[in-house]
Formats: structure tokens, sequence, C-alpha cells
């Protein structure tokens, strides 16, 4: 499938073909198609990968502008030609003591079509074009990864929230008995003493104001969500069903294409043509300032001019017609030349001499070096994906574990319903355990998303070093161990719900 980043690298080098604007939005479409293949067909629909992919089309729309500018500036070096129009229009009035005044008015069109070969110009435009879509696209995964980021962190703010709460009352537990221990103390051992009781009031604050922080970060995850496009109700939805696989599981994002060159090796060969260009205008050709052969011929109510020249061995010529009256016909050739001895021209042969040897140099060092950065980039995504898939694997884990315990006190509950001995006790202690267990498995949660994290900007370090999209795709689902029970009762919801 045609992608924005081998249509418009098409430009890159030798005699491949500049790509036009008509195919920069073709291309433009054809990679927001492409993610949604990678993605399937819900890929909109998905609470992280819709407003991801909306985000990515808005930064390709706006790229594609900047693109379309330097596509057309490239397009101008390449074939050097610039054309033009002038009209000129002219009224008189003639007139005198002893005569009648005169008038007259003419209208005189001229069109002019310039050529020039200039290797220099060229590549210059080419890097310019090549630095304009390394920064557009840099700004399409950045709009990626914002939107991505503004998910994660509103789903971590949901956690970091619930685990301050759970801190928060087991450190009021914590204070409670230390309060009632000082108010009942007298000569009973074991009775905290006054230090205690203020060490436990201290670390009550601490976890009260830690609260009110985590409240003010859900807030402020939850505008920018918002602002993203993100559905904060979904996803506040999606953090208290505990038991639901998370949405990013099963969800990965592939290594760019290996056929896709460097584009630090891309630039550094641009610019080794660029230099080598100035050079080869820099000698010897640099003396021969301008060259020109140049032919006019004149009608009644026409003008044609033709010349060719060189200028410092860049080969051009143009073509001129004018419409207008003429007293008589004619017709002229000149030839003009002008050579000019720089005493500074052997210096700046050696500076030119020695840009190109550093450009050389600097593109077998591009060259060389590509292949281990590359290495090194899939090493860090195959770590980041191998951290993302223990932590599948974990909340996996920790969802078969909760329902086991959901089975388990259907049997404890029972037991509390026939009225055996203990067994109210034994529910609460079940209860407390199972309040534990939902926090370790937020805690798993966090781990999971920020293993995310991670893993999108592996990927897109790898992306961005060789120009390619953002690419998502479906994997297999991680299986389920079983079907989610029915909504818990009221004794538990708190859990379930923070």
């Amino acid at each position: 499938m045609l992608t924005l980043a081998r249509a418009v690298r098409s430009s890159g080098g030798g005699t491949r073909p500049h790509p036009t604007p008509l195919a920069l939005a073709t291309a433009t479409l054809a990679l927001v198609a492409g993610g949604v293949s990678f993605a399937g067909a819900d890929a909109h629909a998905h609470p992280v990968w819709g407003p991801a992919l909306a985000a990515q089309a808005a930064a390709e729309a706006d790229a594609l502008t900047a693109l379309g500018r330097t596509d057309r500036a490239l397009h101008r070096a390449g074939n050097g030609l610039r054309s033009r129009v002038d009209v000129l229009p002219s009224a008189n009035w003639n007139g005198g003591p002893e005569r009648l005044t005169t008038r007259g008015a003419a209208v005189v069109i001229t069109g002019r079509v310039d050529w020039l070969h200039d290797p220099a110009a060229t590549e210059s435009a080419r890097l310019a074009h090549h630095r304009t879509f390394v920064g557009s696209l840099e700004g399409v995964h950045r709009a990626v990864r914002a939107s991505t980021s503004a998910y994660l962190d509103v789903r971590r703010a949901y956690v970091a929230l619930a685990l301050a709460e759970a801190a928060t009352a087991s450190r009021r537990a914590t204070f409670e008995r230390a309060e009632a221990s000082v108010l009942g103390r007298s000569e009973r051992a074991g009775g905290a003493n006054d230090v205690e009781l203020e060490v436990a009031r201290l670390e009550l604050e601490r976890a009260l104001v830690g609260v009110e922080r985590a409240a003010r970060d859900l807030a402020t995850a939850r505008r920018l969500a918002a602002a993203h496009g993100i559905d904060v109700a979904g996803v506040e939805h999606e953090h208290r069903r505990v038991l639901d696989p998370d949405p990013l599981e099963g969800w990965r994002l592939p290594p760019a294409d290996d056929e896709l060159e460097s584009t630090t090796v891309e630039r550094r060969r641009i610019e080794r043509d660029l230099a080598h260009a100035r050079l080869e205008r820099a000698g010897a050709w640099s003396a021969l300032d301008d060259v020109r052969l140049e032919g006019v011929a004149v009608g009644r109510d026409a003008r044609l001019r033709i010349g060719l020249a060189l200028d410092e061995g860049r080969p051009g010529g143009f073509v001129e017609g004018s419409l207008r009256d003429a007293t008589r016909e004619s017709w002229s050739v000149s030839v003009r030349a002008r050579i000019r001895i720089d005493d500074g021209w052997l210096d700046d042969l050696a500076v030119a001499h020695r840009a190109a040897e550093a450009a050389d140099e600097a593109l077998a060092h591009a060259i060389d070096d590509a292949h281990w950065a590359r290495a090194d980039a899939l090493a860090a995504l195959h770590d980041a994906e191998d951290d993302v898939v223990f932590g599948e694997r974990a909340l996996e884990l920790g969802r078969a574990a909760l329902r086991a315990l959901d089975d388990e006190r259907v049997t404890v509950a029972a037991a509390a319903r026939a009225g055996e001995e203990g067994a109210e006790a034994r529910l609460a202690r079940f209860d407390e355990a199972y309040a534990r267990a939902v926090l370790g498995h937020l805690r798993e949660r966090d781990a999971f998303l920020r293993a995310w994290d991670r893993y999108l900007r592996a990927a897109e370090r790898g992306w961005v070093a060789v120009g390619a999209p953002f690419e998502v795709r479906a994997v297999t689902p991680v299986p389920s161990t079983g079907t989610p029970p029915q909504p818990p009762r009221d004794a538990r919801s708190d859990h379930r719900g923070r």
C-alpha cells in the first residue's frame, strides 16, 4: 500500500520521480487508510486508537500544506523553468495651441520562459524538502503519542487515586487504634504513647493530602484527555470493570519496514550531492561568469528574443515574445562573454573541496552507523513489547485469581446466611483480602500502562528513524479464564469502583 513516507521520499535521490501535490494528498489518505487496515475495522471505535487515528489525520492535513510548498519548489528547481507574462497598457494625449488634442493607446503583452540547469539549487531544494518531510512526520507521530499518552495518563490517574484512598483508609485505621490506645491507657502495657499517636496523625495527614493531589491530577488528566477527543466517561467505566480485559491488551506496534532507508543516511546523501555540486561550480567554470548568445527578430506587430547562456558552468536559456507595434522589421544576433579572475578563487575552491570531503565522510559514517542504530532500536522495541506481554499475562492471572475469590465467597456467604458459627467473621476477613487483591491487580494494571507508554515511545523511535508512519495491529486476544461474574454485592462495590 502507498504511504506518505514512500511517496514523498521518492524524490530523495537520483532519477526517481518527484511527487506532485496530488500524489502527496493521495499518499496522505492512503496512510490514514493504512492505519485502519492494520488496526482492523473497529479501529476508529477503539477507545485508544480511535482518537489516535483522528489526531494522525489532523496532523497530516496540516503537514500536507508545508509539504506541498516544498514539493513545488523542488519541481521548479529540478526542471529549471521559470515563466511569466507581463501586460503593459498605456494611453497618451497630445495637443497644442494651434491643433486639436490627439490621443493614443497601446497594450504590450510580453511572455518569457527562462531555463537554468543548476544542480546546486536542485540539491538545496531536495534538502529543504527532506527536512520538511521529516519534521512533518515527527509532528504526526507527536500528535499520535500525545493522544495515546493522554489516555494512559487518565487511566493511571484513576489507579493512583484508588491507591491513595486505600492508603488513607489504612492510615486512618492505624490512627484510630493509636488514639484509642492513648485514651484508654493508664498502666496497661503496650499502650501507645503520645509520640506514636502523632506519628500516626502525621501519616494520616500525608495520606489525605495524597488523595487531594491524586484527585487534582485526575481532574487535569480528564480535561486533557477530553481535549484529545477521548471518552473520559468510558475510561472511568474501564477502570471500574477490573474483571474485563484492558482495551490495550492484544494490540501490537509493528517495527518499521526493513526496506526504508534511514532518514539520517538520506539527508547525508543529499548533503553530499549538494557539496559536490557546489564544488563543481567553484571549479574552472567559475571563471566564465557569463557567456551569452542572443538573437532578436522584430516584426511589424511582434518581437521575438531567444538566448542561450553559460553562467559559471550552468547552461541556460530563454525565449521571450512580445506583441507590440514596430516601425520597421529587423533582426540582430549578439555574443558576449565576461571572464572574471578573483583573487580568492583558490581559497574558495579549497573550502569547497574540504566541504565535499567532509560530506563524503559524514555519509560513510551514517551508512555504517545506520545498521547498529536500527539493531538498537529493534532491541529496545522487542524489550518493550516483552514487558507489555508480561503485563498482559499478569493481568489475566490477576483476573483469574479475582474470579476464584468470587467463587470462594459464594461458599463463605452461604455459610454466613446459614448462621454457621464464625462465618460472619470469616466473611469480613475475606472481604478485606479481596480488597487487597483488587489493589494488587490495580498496581499490575498501572505497570501494564507504564509498559505501554515505553512500548509506544520505542516504536516511535524506530518509525521516525526511517520515516515510517504510525501503525498498529490486533493480534490473537489473550484467552480468558472464564466469564466475569455478576455485579458484586454492596460490601465490595467500593473496591471495584476505585
